[in-house]
């Protein structure tokens, strides 16, 4: 008999805490406990594992520092509380917050000064917000960040940011060494600047997002992990990158994704006499020399590094140096069907559609299509959401059966 296991983590749950404190403005002067007029007194007055239920309207009660595990979310389920200030997030060892449907316009939020390791890490959790840019400038922070939209930039060091929006997203370094059990998780996103990888930590997984410029200065170069790149939609005239000098090994797999125009690649370049892009450096693009983009050529993968770089079934080829039989890198290359993106995927089982057809290029195939994220009507509500699922495409007699499932709730 087969052993199955299932584990559900759940970004927001009913399980119960310690008090509900609720913030109105009409309150007054609140009676210090239970009831208060701002946000700011609410979190004072709260503890660990407390939810603070604001009534819609605006607060305008400027910088906000927030410290403790609560869950800040409207009173009214699907409404919006409307925040006009910038929020800090300091955190420590094992903090929860979870912030749900807040509106925070221009303003920003900035996670800082965090005493957590990245064994108990400080998670904090975005449901449906929004706001101008989401920083996070410290380790051992974990971001979950769903349905939300982020106007300007996004910079974050660990976690998932799906069904978001954002125009420019980075992942930075943190001080640890390769993990190879975990992975930074990028699905159903809209980033329509660029996505700069700029970290060796994490494998990263990203599908079914719509994007445009992507450059990958580091990364996690494990083989015995993959950075995955699958189902995505990307726009015409898009510039590509990823180090080509200096690279311990490659271990990327691109298949499945439509281009929705011409795609450059980049071509070369140097800064002060070095290799534009070297590994382990990080050059600003405004002060380099030489870049340029074409769409006949490009330098990666470089054929002397080791590992394994696999294209396949994007419908369109890659411009690079195939490596020879003398070369340590392991190039696969599968054009595919051009035209059309109609059962066009990667035909392997795990890239199947949710109908159990074959996958169709882009971000409206694969099991993690758009329109699980964005369907034309939503029946669940707002109940909970799996949004990451790991479960085997094929099973075999005998084989232990992990299935893991990540899931959030809105309120």
């Amino acid at each position: 008999m087969k052993k199955i296991s299932f584990i559900l983590a759940l970004l927001y749950t009913t399980t119960s805490f310690a008090t509900d404190r609720f913030v109105d403005a009409t309150y007054g002067s609140g009676n210090g406990t239970t009831m208060f007029s701002t946000i700011a007194s609410a979190i004072t007055a709260s503890t660990n594992g407390d939810r603070i239920l604001v009534a819609t309207g605006l607060y305008s009660e400027g910088a906000l520092t927030i410290n403790k595990s609560l869950t800040i979310a409207p009173q009214t389920a699907g409404a919006y509380i409307r925040y006009a200030g910038n929020i800090t997030v300091n955190g420590s060892a094992g903090m929860k917050l979870y912030i749900v449907g807040m509106n925070m316009g221009i303003y920003s939020y900035t996670l800082s000064t965090n005493s957590a390791t990245q064994t108990n890490r400080a998670l904090v959790s975005f449901v449906d917000c929004k706001m101008g840019d989401l920083t996070v400038s410290a380790d051992a922070y974990e971001l979950l960040a769903i349905r939300t939209s982020v106007s300007n930039s996004t910079t974050m060091r660990y976690g998932s940011f799906i069904a978001s929006k954002t125009n420019y997203l980075s992942i930075s370094d943190e001080a640890n060494s390769l993990n190879t059990t975990e992975k930074i998780v990028l699905t159903a996103d809209s980033i329509m600047g660029s996505f700069d990888m700029r970290a060796d930590n994490y494998a990263v997984s990203m599908s079914n997002c719509l994007m445009n410029n992507l450059t990958w200065y580091k990364w996690n170069s494990s083989t015995s992990v993959v950075n995955e790149f699958y189902n995505n939609d990307v726009i015409s005239n898009a510039s590509w990158m990823l180090a080509s000098a200096s690279v311990p090994a490659y271990n990327f797999k691109f298949s499945g994704n439509n281009f929705l125009g011409a795609i450059n690649f980049n071509s070369g370049g140097s800064y002060s006499g070095y290799p534009l892009y070297t590994y382990g450096y990080y050059w600003d693009t405004s002060y380099a020399t030489g870049l340029t983009y074409l769409t006949t050529s490009s330098l990666f993968p470089n054929p002397s590094a080791a590992g394994f770089f696999e294209w396949t079934y994007n419908g369109i080829d890659i411009p690079c140096t195939v490596p020879t039989a003398s070369n340590p890198l392991v190039l696969t290359k599968v054009i595919g069907t051009t035209g059309t993106t109609v059962n066009s995927g990667n035909p392997n089982h795990e890239f199947y559609d949710v109908d159990l057809t074959v996958g169709d290029r882009g971000r409206f195939g694969g099991p993690n299509t758009w329109n699980n994220f964005f369907p034309a009507s939503n029946p669940s509500g707002s109940r909970a959401f799996i949004y990451n699922l790991s479960i085997p495409a094929d099973l075999f007699p005998g084989q232990n059966v992990d299935i893991k499932a990540k899931a959030y709730h809105r309120n």
